[in-house]
C-alpha cells in the first residue's frame, strides 16, 4: 500500500515539561486522514464582458471510491473586498479515485460595481471536515472588471501658433483616415481595431517648449493611448481598442 510520509515537530507537554521530539505521521491514501491544500494560492484576473469561470485545483492526501465534496468559506477581512453578486462560489468536487479536485468560483462583469480601474479581492478558506485537516488552505483572487471602452478622447493643449497644429486618426487594416481635427478636442467613436494617431506641426517645431507648453493626450476611460508634446514636424503612435 501506498504510503505518504511527512515529518511534523511537535513540542511535547504532558503537565511537565517533557522535551521536543519529531513524531512521523503517516498517512493512508485509501484510509487515512485527508489533508486538503489549494494547487495555487493567488491569482490576479481581469474579468471579460462574456464572464469568467476560475477553475482552482485543490489537491488531497486521500482517495476515495466515491465523489467528495467539501466547502469553502469567504474571509471578511480582504482588503477590498467585492460583493456576492459580483461572483458565486461551488464546493471543491474530487471525483472518485482522484487525488484532485476543482473550486470553480464564477464571475459576472456586469455585476462588478465601481469604476474603471478598479480592483477588488476575494479570498478563500478551506473549510477541512471533522478529523481532517488543511494546509495552505487559503487563496487570494484579486479580480477586476476589463476595460471595453470605444470612445477615443483626443485632448490638444495648443501653443501660441495653434493654427500649425493639425491631427489624424488612421485605419491600420488599410490606412484610410477615421477622424481628423486641428488645435481642438474631440471624442472620437472607433470600433475595436488598431489604429495610429499622428499629430504634426507645419513649423516642424512641436507643440512644446519654445512657444508655449503645448500637449496632447489620446485616452479612452483610464487606457492612456498616446501622449506627448515634444517632437518636430509630426509624431505617430500606433494603438488598439479593445484588442
Amino acid at each position: 500500500m501506498k504510503k505518504i510520509y511527512k515529518l511534523i515537530a511537535l513540542v511535547l507537554f504532558t503537565g511537565a515539561f517533557l522535551g521536543c521530539e519529531e513524531d512521523l505521521i503517516i498517512y493512508d491514501a485509501d484510509n487515512g486522514q485527508t489533508a486538503l491544500s489549494f494547487g495555487q494560492t493567488s491569482y490576479s484576473i481581469s474579468i471579460p464582458l462574456e464572464n469568467l469561470t476560475l477553475e482552482i485545483p485543490v489537491n488531497s492526501t486521500t482517495r476515495s471510491g466515491s465523489d467528495r465534496n467539501f466547502n469553502v468559506t469567504v474571509d471578511a477581512d480582504a482588503t477590498t473586498p467585492g460583493t456576492s453578486g459580483e461572483y458565486s462560489i461551488g464546493s471543491i468536487t474530487i471525483p472518485a479515485g482522484e487525488f484532485v479536485g476543482i473550486l470553480a468560483v464564477d464571475f459576472t462583469f456586469a455585476n462588478i460595481a465601481g469604476m474603471d480601474g478598479d480592483t477588488k479581492d476575494l479570498v478563500l478558506n478551506i473549510e477541512a471536515p471533522a478529523g481532517d485537516f488543511s494546509f495552505n488552505d487559503t487563496v487570494s483572487i484579486n479580480y477586476f472588471r476589463e476595460i471595453v471602452c470605444n470612445d477615443v478622447v483626443v485632448t490638444i493643449v495648443p501653443d501660441a501658433y495653434p493654427g500649425e497644429t493639425s491631427w489624424v486618426i488612421t485605419s491600420q487594416v488599410d490606412g484610410s483616415t477615421v477622424a481628423a481635427g486641428g488645435a481642438n478636442s474631440a471624442t472620437v467613436n472607433l470600433p475595436d481595431g488598431c489604429y495610429t494617431f499622428t499629430i504634426n506641426d507645419s513649423f516642424g517645431d512641436g507643440i512644446c517648449c519654445a512657444y508655449g507648453n503645448g500637449s496632447y493626450t489620446v485616452d479612452c476611460s483610464i487606457i492612456n493611448h498616446a501622449s506627448g508634446g515634444v517632437f518636430g514636424a509630426s509624431e505617430s503612435t500606433d494603438f488598439c481598442v479593445n484588442p
